[in-house]
Order: structure tokens, then C-alpha cells, then sequence
């Protein structure tokens, strides 16, 4: 889920519910490094367990979205709804770990 922390009551907040498949990057693929280093640069105190044998690094491949805008106010979006057609192709391999989400207006 994704929102914004505000004041007030959560539930007229906006927020957002992703939903997809998720696949574990292993260490042996061309992209695990370069996720690994950018996610440690966003949280560097991660470090502390990213090393851990039951830490992974995952890739979600996002198939549609619950989008709530307020009270009574949901809208349930498909993969072609966020996708804006000017973004480059994310699902490649050269891409692994990256995400990216346009809304078309």
C-alpha cells in the first residue's frame, strides 16, 4: 500500500494498493548488484541485514491497483491505466528492479 502520511482520518486519505507477481532477483543475475546498490543508497541502514540468508531482493511485476481518493471514492486501475505509452519498456531484464508508474491524465 502506498499513501500519504497526513493528519485526520486515515480513511479519507488518498492511498493506493498495488497488486502484481512478485520473483525473487538472484544473485547470480546481471541486475542484482545495481538493485542492490540503489536500494542501499535509498536506506543505507539496511545494510545491517541485506547480507541476511533470508533477505531478497524481489521484482513486482504490477498488474492492477486499487486507488482510493477519499471516503467512498475508490477506483480499481489495470496495468494500461498506469502505464503512461511514452515509458520505456520496465519489463525487460536491463530494467530488473526498477519501477515505474505514469498516470495517464
Amino acid at each position: 500500500m502506498i499513501r500519504d502520511v497526513a493528519r485526520g482520518d486515515p480513511l479519507s486519505q488518498p492511498r493506493m494498493t498495488l497488486n502484481g507477481d512478485a520473483e525473487e532477483i538472484p544473485r547470480s543475475h546481471e541486475a542484482f548488484s545495481r538493485v542492490r546498490r540503489r536500494f542501499l543508497a535509498r536506506h543505507p541502514t539496511a545494510s545491517v541485514y541485506a547480507e541476511f540468508a533470508d533477505f531478497a531482493w524481489m521484482r513486482v511485476h504490477i498488474q492492477q491497483a486499487s486507488l482510493v481518493t477519499g471516503f467512498a471514492r475508490a477506483h480499481r486501475l489495470d496495468r494500461s491505466d498506469m502505464c503512461h505509452p511514452n515509458l520505456p519498456d520496465w519489463s525487460g531484464p536491463h530494467f530488473a528492479g526498477q519501477a515505474a508508474v505514469g498516470f495517464r491524465h
